[in-house]
């Protein structure tokens, strides 16, 4: 297989959304730094369970193939692991590379590509974000927090019905026991002290691996930017995404998430086993 070869980077998108358009613009900006930027083709895919289905797929297909998805509400040390997971290139691993910031959203009100499309200082939109980021600081913790709880839910391992039943007083005993276990199964995952547990355990992370207007959804924080700027009566004709994308597009990239991106494609380069050249 030569260096050359394509590698597909399956996003979690769908076409032409946010995600796989700032992935294209990210990957031709870097071929002048990075070798194997010019065989990358990022592929929107739908969601993060349709990514790590893909990466698999394709590598059981003998092809080079890794993911990208939002970072969502993953705790730092789950992020840290899944990132080097991602970079593992047997198709028995197949997690998806996870961004620093909540979404890709999130990168595009980075305040100095604001004020660099919009206007108005730097400081000023980081208050604003701010201002923006706390109102949602509860509502998105107990977000994730129950997340937590529905994910925990999807790993349970649930009881088997007995195989022996011949009888309908049989059945029904059979059906009072399972529903027992299960309550008693389900209730390890619905416990109020665990998940108040996991909220605690986030509310630090968001401070630690903060600041909080990268944690909190990147996508309800730009939705709530823009209905500030329109009462504001300053929102841009064709909205504030589309006005971030079409910058990005024409005029330049925000910073941190070409830097995000140039770290996956090294660490991809690595893990291929492609050695740099001057």
């Amino acid at each position: 297989m030569s260096q050359f070869d394509e590698i597909l980077l399956f996003c979690e998108d769908e076409a032409n959304r946010p995600t796989v358009r700032l992935l294209l613009i990210a990957v031709q900006e870097l071929r002048r730094e990075v070798q194997i930027a010019a065989s990358v083709e990022p592929r929107p895919v739908g969601g993060k369970s349709d990514v790590k289905v893909r990466v698999r797929h394709a590598r059981e297909d003998r092809k080079r193939a890794f993911g990208v998805r939002d970072r969502d509400f993953l705790e730092r040390k789950l992020l840290d692991e899944q990132r080097r997971r991602a970079l593992l290139i047997d198709s028995k691993f197949a997690d998806a590379w996870p961004l620093r910031r909540h979404c890709v959203e999130s990168y595009l009100i980075e305040p100095a590509f604001l004020a660099s499309v919009l206007g108005r200082t730097e400081a000023e939109w980081q208050g604003m974000l701010d201002e923006l980021a706390t109102a949602r600081r509860w509502p998105d913790l107990v977000r994730a927090a129950l997340t937590d709880v529905r994910w925990q839910m999807s790993r349970l391992d649930w009881p088997h019905a007995s195989a022996s039943v011949s009888t309908r007083d049989e059945a029904f005993a059979e059906i009072s026991t399972q529903c027992a276990e299960m309550a008693r199964v389900a209730g390890e995952a619905l416990d109020t002290g665990r998940v108040r547990a996991k909220l605690e355990a986030l509310e630090l992370d968001f401070t630690a691996d903060g600041p909080l207007s990268l944690r909190v959804d990147g996508r309800g924080l730009l939705k709530a930017l823009g209905a500030r700027l329109k009462q504001e009566g300053r929102e841009p004709k064709a909205g504030l995404l589309d006005a971030l994308l079409s910058h990005a597009e024409r005029h330049g990239y925000p910073r941190p998430l070409l830097e995000e991106v140039r770290e996956l494609l090294l660490g991809i380069q690595a893990s291929l086993g492609i050695k740099m050249t001057s």
